[in-house]
């Protein structure tokens, strides 16, 4: 009976799902004989004209997206696919910029759809062969996109500007200092030439190659890279060959005044660059020059190599600079100064400061004339709250001295720390005091200079067992001059 019962409850079951299945399958059973009624489904292709001459050709109504396969030809690198517009082209009064926007042949205007693409200045019309003038398609590709890949291109352009926000990415990075041409990026057209000024925030500028001449000495001014009013800038990893100046940090800004929407430069991050051979009378970074007020802010330099093997450019140059922090182990190396804090000014209204912090850094390695030069140019100029830390530097000419702190301009030198810093002087008697009548002055502001840990070495001093023979103190009369050193001298001895 149990039995029975079972087998007739599983079939009311069986039936009850065959209802409910039926009415599951019916609709997808009709979709299927829908396609097989239809046949299989076309391919859309996409129109394609073989360069931008044809897409200027086309009315914006004739379809609704089009393949361009190059710029001047397909394949010269120009690929891009357009969308069409009912309005007319925002850029040029409505002519378009033959890139991201091309002009329509009843007046409207065809947008690229960078979507999933790397852009590159070959979408304009670039060459990327280094020997064309490639500046038109270059700076319309800047104004045009947020982010520029420039390939496996080699673009020679004049002066570049980026009004906005700009992220410029190469494909190589650095290639040492002993490799110092470029197979692809930026060459400069002209010996004289900013190369990329930027002047949007949060600006990026990573692993480009810049060929600011063929041979040391050729560039008599500009600058690879300037960073003018903007703030949180990245300069990295970039290899910059034989500039007059390699980086440019700062505006002409005062602190109160609107420079760019910008009263300061601010948090500037320099970092892991290589800068070969800053012509003579050059500079492989420089901070601050055109500022004042200590309006250029935060600049950070990390890792950065400048090899000027004899030329007599400077290293690094500290004008106003405030806040700033320095930690590159291999540099500068063989420039005429290493690092250089010399703020000047016209006035007490508008008067440059330099204010460094230094931790892990070379300051400089044989050098011509000093590893660190630490000066004023005018009344002006204030050298204050400075502290190398764990810092090094090491003079290769004996005639002058690796470390030289003066007053020249007669400004305020005040609040300088060296912390377990080591040098070896090239001049027998320390540091150089030449302050032009301002001797009383000048020892006045070298009671703000303290040492703690460091050590001292003589041009001539003795090598035993391939360690250094070091005099600790004894030239630091020379540089500080204050009673607590001289004490501290003699407990020495």
């Amino acid at each position: 009976m149990r039995q029975v019962r079972a087998a007739g409850c599983k079939k009311a079951i069986d039936k009850k799902w065959g209802r409910v299945m039926r009415r599951m399958a019916r609709p997808l059973l009709c979709g299927a004989l829908a396609l097989l009624a239809c046949g299989p489904a076309q391919s859309q292709t996409i129109p394609q004209v073989s360069g931008n001459a044809a897409l200027r050709a086309l009315s914006a109504t004739q379809y609704p997206s089009v393949m361009r396969l190059g710029f001047a030809a397909a394949g010269d690198g120009g690929q891009a696919i357009y969308r069409p517009s009912s309005d007319a082209c925002s850029f040029n009064g409505g002519n378009g910029d033959d890139g991201a926007q091309v002009r329509s042949a009843d007046g409207k205007c065809w947008i690229a759809d960078f979507g999933g693409m790397q852009v590159t200045p070959m979408v304009w019309g670039a060459k990327g062969d280094g020997a064309a003038d490639d500046t038109a398609p270059v700076q319309a590709a800047i104004n045009a996109v947020p982010a520029l890949w420039l390939g496996d291109h080699l673009y020679r352009v004049a002066p570049l500007r980026a009004a906005k926000t700009l992220s410029i990415h190469g494909p190589s990075g650095t290639s040492g200092v002993y490799h110092p041409d470029c197979a692809h990026g930026l060459k400069v057209a002209s010996a004289t030439e900013d190369l990329l000024t930027l002047n949007g925030d949060g600006s990026v500028v990573e692993r480009v190659c810049f060929q600011m001449g063929n041979a040391v000495n050729r560039q008599t001014a500009g600058a690879a890279i300037t960073v003018a009013a903007a703030d949180g800038v990245v300069i990295k990893e970039n290899q910059i060959n034989f500039p007059f100046k390699g980086v440019v940090v700062g505006g002409a800004t005062d602190g109160v005044s609107q420079v760019n929407r910008h009263t300061q430069t601010n948090s500037t991050l320099v970092h892991s660059n290589v800068i070969v051979q800053p012509s003579n009378g050059g500079v492989g970074i420089e901070i601050g020059r055109m500022s004042t007020g200590g309006s250029t802010v935060g600049t950070v330099l990390r890792d950065n190599s400048i090899a000027c093997f004899g030329t007599s450019a400077t290293g690094i140059a500290h004008y106003d600079s405030a806040g700033s922090f320095q930690n590159n182990p291999n540099g500068p190396y063989a420039c005429n100064i290493g690092t250089s804090l010399t703020p000047g000014g016209t006035d007490a209204s508008h008067r440059q400061q330099s204010q460094l912090v230094t931790e892990g850094d070379v300051l400089g390695d044989s050098s011509a004339s000093h590893d660190l030069l630490v000066d004023t140019l005018s009344a002006s100029g204030l050298v204050w709250y400075t502290r190398f830390e764990n810092s090094w530097a090491s003079a290769v000419v004996r005639a002058d001295n690796s470390v030289l702190v003066r007053n020249t301009g007669g400004g305020k030198i005040q609040s300088i720390t060296f912390s377990n810093f080591y040098k070896s002087f090239g001049k027998r008697h320390g540091s150089d005091h030449r302050h032009r009548g301002r001797q009383q002055h000048y020892h006045q502001q070298q009671r703000n200079l303290r040492r703690r840990r460091a050590n001292y070495c003589h041009g001539d001093q003795d090598r035993r067992g391939g360690s250094l023979y070091q005099y600790p103190g004894k030239l630091d009369r020379h540089l500080l001059g204050d009673a607590d050193h001289r004490r501290r001298d003699r407990a020495g001895r």
